[in-house]
C-alpha cells in the first residue's frame, strides 16, 4: 500500500481485529471516523475500499480507522469492534450490516450516544425498516443481483437451461440477498418461457477461490447438462479459467458474477465470462466518509447507490471502456 507524504499509518489489534488507521501526521482534535467491516482491509475487494477511505480522510482532513473482523464472516467479532468504537466516543461510524438482527441494538445505542452511523457495502435486507442506521451507501444487493441475472439471461443458449447458483455463504447478508435477487429473476424468466425447461440449483460453494473452483468443477462433472453459472461473490473468473484448463469452450457454460477486477474483465474480453457487476469498491470507501463529514456540518443523511451511479452491469461492450479506479486487481 502506497501512502502519500505527510500521512502516518497505525496498525494495532482491537478485539482481535485487523485495524488500519490513516491520519495526517501531527493531527490533533480532528473528527474521528471508524469504518467497521466484516472482512479484512487487505482483501482484494476491501483493499480498494480502504484506498477510497484513505483518500477521503486525507482530502477532508479527518482521522480514520478501518477495522476488520480478522477473518471474513466473524459477525460477533465485528459487533465487538463496533461496540468498542462506540465506547471510545468516535465522531462517526461506517459499518457493514452482514446480519439482519445482530447489529440493531448496537446501532441504536450509538445513535442514542450522538454518534451517527452509516451502513456501507452490506445493508439490512429491510433497509431502514430493519436497522436504524441513518443511510446506506453501496450497491443494492438484491437489485444488483437481479440485474446481473437478467443480463446473463441474454447470453443463454437455445433450448433447456440448467443453472448452478454458487452461494458463497449461507450466513452472510451479501450472499443471501444476492442469491434472492438472482432467484427472483430466474423465477420470472422461467414463467416467461413455459415452452422451455428452465432449472437451477443453489449450492454453497464457499467464498474461497480454490474451494469454489473445486466444488463447481465437481458439480459440472456430476451434472453435465449445466450450461450456466452465476456466483454470488467474485470467483466466476476462476471458474472460467478452470473450464478453459479442462478443455472447454467459451460459452459452453454461460458465466456471471460480481466484481470489476482485472481477471473478470479479461475473461469477459476473451468471451469466457458473460457479465460481471461493478458495485463501486472505491466509492464505498470514499463516499461514507464524505457523508459523515456532511452530517457533522448539519446536513441530512441520504442513500447512495454506488452501482447504479456506475451502471454497474459490465458486459463485453462496457469492459472495453473500464479503467482507473473502477478496476481493481485480483491475482
Amino acid at each position: 500500500m502506497v501512502i502519500s507524504a505527510g500521512i502516518r499509518v497505525l496498525a494495532f489489534a482491537l478485539a482481535g481485529a485487523i485495524v488500519v488507521a490513516v491520519a495526517p501526521a501531527g493531527a490533533q482534535d480532528k473528527l474521528q471516523f471508524n469504518y467497521i467491516m466484516h472482512a479484512e482491509p487487505e482483501g482484494v475487494f476491501w483493499n480498494i475500499v480502504l484506498q477510497g477511505m484513505n483518500d477521503a480522510c486525507r482530502d477532508l482532513d479527518v482521522d480514520c480507522l478501518m477495522i476488520g473482523a480478522g477473518g471474513g464472516g466473524d459477525n460477533p467479532r465485528q459487533l465487538a469492534n463496533f461496540q468498542a468504537s462506540v465506547a471510545a466516543g468516535v465522531d462517526g461510524i461506517v459499518t457493514t450490516i452482514p446480519d439482519d438482527n445482530m447489529f440493531d441494538a448496537a446501532v441504536q445505542e450509538a445513535l442514542d450516544a450522538g454518534i451517527p452511523v452509516i451502513a456501507a457495502n452490506v445493508d439490512d435486507s429491510e433497509g431502514r425498516a430493519g436497522n436504524p442506521r441513518l443511510s446506506f451507501i453501496g450497491s443494492g444487493l438484491w437489485q444488483a443481483a437481479y440485474d446481473v441475472a437478467e443480463a446473463l439471461a441474454t447470453h443463454f443458449p437455445e433450448g433447456d437451461i440448467h443453472l448452478l447458483l454458487g452461494h458463497s455463504d449461507l450466513t452472510q447478508g451479501f450472499a443471501i440477498q444476492r442469491a434472492a435477487g438472482i432467484t427472483a429473476y430466474l423465477e420470472e424468466y422461467k414463467a416467461a418461457h413455459p415452452e422451455r425447461k428452465i432449472t437451477w440449483e443453489v449450492v454453497e460453494v464457499s467464498n474461497d477461490g480454490a474451494k469454489v473452483t473445486s466444488r463447481v468443477g465437481a458439480y459440472l462433472q456430476a451434472v453435465p447438462e449445466t450450461n450456466a453459472y452465476i456466483d454470488t461473490s467474485i470467483w466466476h473468473a476462476q471458474v472460467a479459467q478452470m473450464l478453459r484448463e479442462q478443455g472447454g469452450k467459451p460459452g459452453e457454460v454461460v458465466i456471471g458474477g460480481f466484481g470489476a477486477y482485472n481477471l473478470a474483465i479479461d475473461e469477459i474480453k476473451k468471451g469466457w465470462v458473460a457479465v460481471t457487476q461493478d458495485q463501486g469498491a472505491y466509492l464505498q470507501g470514499y463516499l461514507p466518509i464524505v457523508q459523515l463529514k456532511l452530517l457533522a456540518a448539519g446536513l441530512p443523511p441520504f442513500d447512495i447507490d454506488t452501482a447504479g451511479s456506475l451502471k454497474g452491469v459490465v458486459d463485453a461492450e462496457v469492459a472495453e471502456t473500464l479503467s482507473g479506479l473502477r478496476v481493481w486487481s485480483l491475482q
